[in-house]
């Protein structure tokens, strides 16, 4: 027997044999064993088999009347039982597969780059979502130069950032897009201390719970995402000294 259920039904936990000897119980109403046999094309000790198996899954039972003993589907409506053991399945052992992910997880403690100003910006797109309301998000950084790489999504991504309730602090070079810049902090929910004029660098970091995240702002043009708890804990305690100082 071969019909397009047979694939439904084993997509849903039964092996090929007892999704024939099933939908054969279904078509056959109360049978023999022997009925089973011949309506399926399974061989009699299959069909034991499988009976067995499908009163265990909850899709089959037994009646005894007079000397004959009868083997009954359950309605199709009780397949959903498989989905449910299933499911109960997943919750016993999803706890154990969350642990075993988080300890070893490559997202956690990894070294990504990324080349080029689609490259950067690909990486700040994937950044925001991670973050939440409290969350630190330190930068030093010659923002001008960063700025300039894309004027229009550099300028969209700090007004979504200051939408997402962040511990924003910067240390920024200081210019004359700086000092023009400092002027709204109070516009984009961060606050801004500048550095002292002689200091020059074409590098903006970000330090965020989860990692770093180094932008270099000349040619050629990438990011470096270094995903790890202790450098993200490292660089917060330098930049706090330099922010204590300034």
């Amino acid at each position: 027997m071969n019909t397009p259920i047979i694939p439904g039904l084993t997509a849903l936990g039964l092996t090929e044999k007892e999704a024939q000897l099933y939908q054969a119980a279904l078509k056959s109403g109360p049978a023999t064993a022997q009925i089973l046999s011949l309506e399926s094309g399974l061989k009699r000790a299959t069909v034991y088999g499988c009976i067995d198996s499908l009163i265990a899954k909850g899709l089959l039972h037994i009646e005894i009347r007079g000397v004959r003993k009868l083997f009954i589907a359950e309605p199709p409506e009780k397949l959903s039982l498989l989905l449910d053991q299933k499911k109960q399945i997943l919750r016993t052992i999803m706890p154990q597969l969350v642990e075993d992910y988080l300890h070893a997880s490559p997202s956690d403690n990894s070294i990504k780059m990324y080349h080029g100003i689609p490259g950067i910006k690909l990486v700040y797109d994937d950044l925001l979502p991670t973050l939440k309301p409290g969350d630190e998000y330190l930068v030093i950084s010659d923002q001008a130069k960063w700025h300039a790489l894309d004027p229009i999504y550099f300028e969209s991504f700090i007004q979504k950032r200051s939408t997402l309730g962040l511990n924003t602090k910067l240390i920024l070079q200081s210019n004359a897009h700086s000092k023009s810049y400092k002027k709204k902090e109070a516009e984009y929910s961060e606050k801004i201390k500048l550095l002292p004029d002689n200091i020059d660098f074409n590098i903006n970091m970000v330090i965020f719970p989860k990692g770093i995240l180094i932008t270099q702002t000349v040619e050629p043009y990438l990011a470096i995402l270094i995903e790890n708890h202790n450098f993200s804990a490292m660089n917060k305690v330098l930049f706090t000294i330099i922010w204590e100082l300034l």
